[in-house]
């Protein structure tokens, strides 16, 4: 639910809102959505006639859902989905019939994720216009580089549910940024405890920040492989703010711009145009080889683009390596960049860097890192592998001890089998 002087700022923001009704938060009426009184169902259709007539008159709010996070259980109970998925859309409709309604955003069903709920199910035809299922994939990342599995038969626009999971240590700051404020910095004090126990606390910062470089690389990652998609629609980026125990947002708690992340890079790849890199799932390459990668162009903003051209420069450590420009016409295809990798003796990365300008106006800029590896490298001599393995067959608390069974020295052709160097220890 949002307050009068939110909606006030994302009318006049151009913020698009989805009005989550507020059925079944918390225990015990969460519970309660599968098997509801006829005394329930009729507070609930009252509450959302409610909301809906406190809001209608909000521009920004053009989506409505019937509640959060429906379970397979509201597939099974007649009561549950004609409640959520007739009785209340209907309602809503009646009284805002311009905005779209969906009968829930995460719902899930049997198979727990593995699939994006249907529109048409057992109990008959869901009353939405959108389908927003949570999936199984979205804890997993599995592939990393996508497609996303599981939206193979989506039928209409589809938005993932709360997407992209991902958080970095706690910062220790917070501690001193909530000091004169009623927040508490729940868990913080706690890493910092267990750092000095451990004999990390100098590490700490070092620790905090490469884990925040990697939060917002997979954060990239992750907003780029469903812009990709076909057929998501939108996602419900989680969090727009951290938590001090989970700093899962691209602000802090205050809504401060992040140390090295400021809000201008973050718009690279979650703006209303934003440049895609399709490289067939993978970003390292022989070295010289002629990559075949393409950039594609997700374009959500407001007016078309008339003349749009895409400028691209891959450029290594010692400057500038290939450019090049494209006409994109109407936008209806990836555009193919030609050119090969520079040919090098050892594993380099280059940057490519895209630009889409319409006109000479800067529309989107985005960046990735490409590797070029050699098919061929001379093997390093004189290495030592030392092995280690740490086994405990004791359901005491005894800590494990590490055993060095092997230490040779290796000339690395090629590594001999692991089983080779470890013998049985079980």
């Amino acid at each position: 639910m949002f307050t009068p002087e939110y909606l006030d700022a994302a009318d006049e923001a151009g913020w698009l809102v989805c009005e989550e009704l507020p059925f079944g938060l918390v225990d015990p009426f969460r519970s309660q959505r599968y098997a509801p009184t006829p005394e329930f169902r009729a507070l609930w259709r009252q509450t959302a006639e409610n909301i809906v007539a406190s809001d209608r008159n909000h521009p920004s709010v053009i989506l409505y859902s019937m509640a959060s996070e429906l379970g397979e259980p509201w597939l099974r109970s007649r009561a549950s989905f004609r409640t959520f998925s007739r009785d209340l859309p209907a309602a809503v409709r009646r009284g805002n019939p311009a905005a779209l309604v969906t009968d829930c955003t995460g719902a899930s069903d049997e198979t727990g994720g593995r699939r994006a709920v249907p529109v048409q199910t057992r109990q008959g035809r869901r009353d939405t216009d959108i389908q927003a299922s949570w999936l199984f994939w979205t804890g997993t990342f599995q592939p990393l580089l996508g497609p996303i599995p599981g939206l193979e038969r989506t039928t209409l626009p589809y938005i993932l549910h709360e997407y992209a999971w991902i958080t970095s240590l706690p910062d220790p700051a917070a501690r001193e940024r909530m000091r004169r404020s009623p927040l508490l910095p729940l868990q913080v004090p706690d890493m910092i405890r267990a750092a000095r126990a451990s004999g990390l606390a100098r590490q700490l910062g070092p620790m905090v920040a490469a884990s925040r470089r990697l939060k917002f690389a997979l954060l990239k990652n992750a907003l780029e492989v469903a812009r990709r998609q076909a057929g998501v629609a939108g996602y419900h980026q989680w969090l727009i703010h951290d938590f001090p125990f989970c700093p899962e947002g691209v602000v802090n708690e205050f809504w401060q711009e992040i140390d090295g992340f400021p809000a201008a890079e973050i718009r690279r790849w979650n703006g209303d145009a934003v440049l895609l890199l399709e490289d067939g799932g993978r970003r390292s390459f022989a070295s010289g080889a002629r990559p075949g990668l393409r950039v594609r162009v997700s374009h959500f903003g407001p007016e078309p683009l008339r003349h749009p051209v895409l400028h691209w420069h891959l450029a290594g450590s010692g400057g500038s390596v290939r450019s090049g420009q494209i006409p994109c016409g109407t936008l209806t295809r990836a555009m193919r960049l030609e050119g090969r990798l520079p040919a090098t003796d050892r594993p380099r990365a280059v940057l490519l860097r895209c630009e889409l300008r319409d006109g000479g106006r800067l529309v989107a800029a985005n960046e990735w890192r490409i590797w070029g590896v050699p098919e061929a490298m001379p093997p390093p001599a004189g290495i030592v592998v030392k092995i280690w393995v740490a086994s405990s067959c004791s359901r005491t608390a005894s800590p494990i001890v590490p055993v060095t069974v092997d230490t040779a020295p290796l000339n690395c052709g090629v590594l001999p089998s692991i089983s080779k160097l470890v013998p049985p220890i079980f």
